[in-house]
């Protein structure tokens, strides 16, 4: 189990995380490789303090685990369509409220968070931009949204195809379908976005440099990609990663790790390594970043009454 620690960016690595992510992600390597670097931007950049509403939240469990390592964590409100998920979550004591919902239609109050915090959701979303009207409309004046999501160039950063005779725009469009990605927008994108809303883009940061993408890509392919291969629909591969995971929360909103010690420790020296140290290497990468890590705000003082 992760032993209670704050983050430290001086000494916390990418490859740190990645042990405790072996927990999470039994299975799933290519998963912990991409969350190892994302949970580090992340906590470089920290989240605002109050109430923040954590949009998508799943099982809670990735929450969890950022929590962990934050000084003083925030009270979290956890809102996810899935009810499955949700009742997962109520458990783990993340939470101090879990909401059963979609993002284009949330049953909260006007100004009535004071950030929403959603991590690797916004990509999923069919209707994008009713999701963050709604966040606009939920966040109190001077509130801050703050969200981890791939970007345009994730595709071209893609190795592709390993054999000569596949189109590498066929391989791509295979690549989006697993992840089921509907979503891919460039800075100034989101930064029209949020504008519609209401909003003013003050923050987008790259991560995830062309190494760590594609080392991203070798994983997934030897795992999820060849049970895609084989005809698994993506609810299969989805049933078959919740298999995996324990619904028996314990202290703080983290999964029990049943794994020995040994089994963690060899299952991130296999996947780490010293063949993973381009996990530590937060540096952009000259071909570009697969991924943002992006911050809005909304007008007003904080605590301010809405004007009208």
């Amino acid at each position: 189990m992760l032993v209670e620690q704050n983050f430290t960016p001086d000494t916390t690595t990418p490859n740190d995380l990645l042990v405790d992510l072996s927990a999470l992600y039994k299975i799933q390597p290519a998963t912990a490789i991409w969350r190892a670097v994302e949970i580090h931007e992340i906590l470089k950049e920290g989240l605002p303090g109050g109430v923040g509403l954590d949009l998508g939240c799943g099982d809670g469990a990735l929450t969890g685990l950022i929590l962990k390592y934050l000084p003083k964590p925030p009270e979290m409100i956890g809102l996810d369509y899935d009810p499955a998920e949700i009742d997962v979550a109520r458990k783990r004591g993340v939470y101090t409220d879990t909401v059963v919902a979609g993002g284009e239609d949330m049953p909260l109050d006007d100004n009535s968070v004071d950030f929403v915090f959603s991590n690797s959701v916004l990509e999923h979303l069919p209707d994008l931009d009713a999701t963050i009207g709604e966040c606009a409309r939920v966040l109190k004046p001077g509130g801050t949204m703050i969200a981890t999501v791939p970007e345009p160039q994730f595709r071209a950063l893609l190795g592709g195809p390993l054999t000569p005779f596949k189109r590498h725009d066929a391989y791509v469009d295979k690549i989006d379908a697993r992840l089921a990605h509907h979503n891919y927008l460039d800075a100034d994108a989101w930064r029209d976005l949020f504008a519609k809303h209401g909003m003013t883009l003050t923050r987008a940061k790259g991560y995830l440099n062309g190494r760590q993408v594609r080392r991203w890509e070798r994983f997934s392919n030897v795992t999820a990609g060849i049970l895609q291969g084989l005809g698994a629909s993506n609810a299969l591969l989805y049933r078959l990663q919740r298999f995996t995971r324990s619904d028996d929360p314990t202290a703080n909103g983290l999964l029990e790790d049943t794994a020995p010690a040994a089994w963690r420790g060899l299952w991130a020296k296999c996947v780490a390594g010293r063949a993973l140290a381009a996990m530590d290497d937060d540096r952009n990468g000259e071909d570009g970043n697969g991924c943002l890590l992006i911050k809005a705000t909304k007008p007003g003082a904080v605590g301010e009454a809405p004007s009208g």
